[in-house]
C-alpha cells in the first residue's frame, strides 16, 4: 500500500491532469493530521495552489473542519462531509453557513439508507438546498441503488461495481427513467428493508451517543455495518 507521500508524488508526476483525488480523513486521526497532509503535498509539489483544484478533503468530524478553518489549512480546497448520519451533517452545514466562500462545504456524502430518514428530508430542505450543498452517496452497487441515487438527484457516488455504475449513468443520461419501486412492507423484501432500517438506526444511535469510542463496541458496529451493506446489495 502506498504511503500518503508516495500517493501524492504519483498524483503530481503521473496522474492525468484533470484527475481529482479525495483524501478520506478518518476520526481515528488527530486533527493535526491536516498539517501533515499539507506538508506531504508541498513535498510532492511546493506550489499549494497546484493542489487546490486537485484535492478534496473528506471529513468525518466537525472538529477537523473547525481546525482546518481556524488554521487556514483548508482555504480554497473542496471540502465534503462523509457521514452515516444526517444529524452529524447538520453540524457541518450549520458551521459552513457562517464561513466565507473559501471554506464552504461543497457536499454531504451520506450512506444511502440514511436518506430514508425524516431527518435527512428536513436537512435537505432547510440547509442543503438553500446553501447549494450537493448530495453524494455511498455505496451504490445494484440497479435499485443507482435508481434511488438518480431519484435523489445525487451528484456523485461511490461504488464497487464500476462497470454496472457506468452503464446505469449512461442510461440515465440517455433519458431512461429509473425503475425502482419500494417493495410492499409485508413482502419479504419489505420486511428485510425494515430490519435493515432498524439496524441502521441502532448503528446511528451508538455513534451519536459516543459509545463507538470503545473497542468492543467498534467491533459490534463493524458487524452491523456489514449487515446493512449486505442487505443493500
Amino acid at each position: 500500500m502506498l504511503t500518503v507521500v508516495e500517493f501524492l508524488s504519483w498524483v503530481a508526476k503521473e496522474a492525468p491532469p484533470k484527475m481529482k483525488v479525495m483524501l478520506d480523513i478518518k476520526t481515528s486521526n488527530d486533527p493535526t493530521v491536516l498539517m501533515k497532509v499539507i506538508r506531504c503535498m508541498l513535498d510532492a509539489n511546493d506550489d499549494l495552489e497546484y493542489w487546490k483544484p486537485k484535492v478534496i478533503f473528506g471529513l468525518w468530524s466537525l472538529e477537523f473542519y473547525q481546525f482546518g478553518v481556524s488554521t487556514g489549512l483548508l482555504s480554497g480546497f473542496e471540502i465534503i462531509n462523509i457521514t452515516i448520519s444526517p444529524t452529524i451533517a447538520r453540524g457541518f452545514l450549520e458551521y459552513s453557513k457562517s464561513l466565507p466562500p473559501q471554506y464552504k462545504l461543497k457536499a454531504v456524502s451520506l450512506m444511502l439508507i440514511a436518506t430514508t430518514t425524516p431527518e435527512f428530508k428536513t436537512l435537505r430542505a432547510e440547509l442543503m438546498e438553500p446553501e447549494g450543498v450537493l448530495l453524494y452517496l455511498w455505496t451504490l452497487n445494484s440497479q435499485d441503488d443507482f435508481d434511488q441515487g438518480y431519484l435523489l438527484d445525487c451528484k456523485n457516488f461511490i461504488t464497487d461495481n464500476v462497470v454496472e455504475a457506468t452503464a446505469a449513468v449512461k442510461e440515465f443520461k440517455s433519458g431512461k427513467e429509473p425503475r425502482y419501486v419500494p417493495p410492499p412492507l409485508l413482502s419479504a423484501q419489505g420486511v428485510k428493508g425494515t430490519l435493515r432500517y432498524s439496524l441502521y438506526r441502532l448503528f446511528e444511535w451508538t455513534v451519536l451517543s459516543g459509545w463507538n469510542r470503545y473497542r468492543p463496541v467498534q467491533t459490534g458496529l463493524f458487524f452491523i455495518l456489514r449487515l446493512i451493506a449486505k442487505g443493500q446489495k
